[in-house]
């Protein structure tokens, strides 16, 4: 079991909606905030981010950025890691170039995570019916 503190952040929404909604030192009380609050009053789910408290190393601050490119199936065509946000704005959270694949740019751990991030949030502009909309 790793020493480092943690906090459990009960987010929801994204980029001008986004929100913090609780903070917590214990996953099981920001599980159960979520699960009483997250549909009842915002119609969707809430996000729990974790956080280590204190930093110690850079290592446990340091945040990576992608650009990933992908297909409305899931597939990748291109996932790259960036020096910083290719773009000013960060409230640019994807855009399709030629309405086959959409662009995102986002701070990931690895690659793998940047690639689970952008299918979860391609899903849900499926879902939402707004592919290719997010130009």
């Amino acid at each position: 079991m790793s020493d480092k503190k943690q906090i459990y952040v009960v987010t929801s929404g994204c980029y001008s909606d986004y929100r913090i909604d609780g903070v917590f030192d214990d996953l099981k009380l920001a599980e159960e905030f979520r699960e009483k609050y997250s549909e009842k009053y915002y119609n969707e789910k809430n996000e729990i981010e974790v956080y280590n408290l204190n930093p110690t190393d850079k290592n446990d601050s340091e945040v990576e950025y992608f650009y990933v490119e992908m297909y409305k199936s899931g597939d990748v065509r291109k996932c790259e890691k960036q020096s910083s946000y290719i773009y000013n704005s960060l409230s640019l959270e994807c855009f399709t170039t030629d309405h086959k694949v959409i662009v995102f740019q986002i701070q990931a751990d690895d690659e793998q995570h940047a690639i689970k991030i952008c299918n979860e949030r391609r899903a849900r502009i499926i879902a939402n019916n707004k592919w290719p909309e997010c130009q």
